[in-house]
């Protein structure tokens, strides 16, 4: 997802383990800074939206979100 999200939206991000961080992704208006957590034991990934500017919605970075985690499943399935 780290790789998806750089690609597509120059997303940078800091981590000193991996699992747990925060990302900063460039707009044309100041950055997006968001907070993630990966628990390993229950799969699952908490988003926390840190600042944003006030010209980016909150439901913009949700979509964003999910349009990536979305793509990244999709890549991640076997094929036949």
């Amino acid at each position: 997802m780290k790789t998806q999200s750089a690609k597509e939206h120059g997303v940078t991000y800091v981590s000193s383990d991996g699992d747990h961080g925060t990302s900063t992704t460039p707009t044309p208006v100041g950055d997006v800074v968001v907070d993630f957590a990966f628990n390993e034991a229950q799969s699952t990934v908490t988003y926390t939206i840190r600042s944003r500017p006030f010209l980016v919605s909150e439901d913009l970075i949700w979509k964003a979100i999910e349009k990536t985690i979305r793509e990244c499943s999709v890549q991640s399935v076997p094929r036949p």
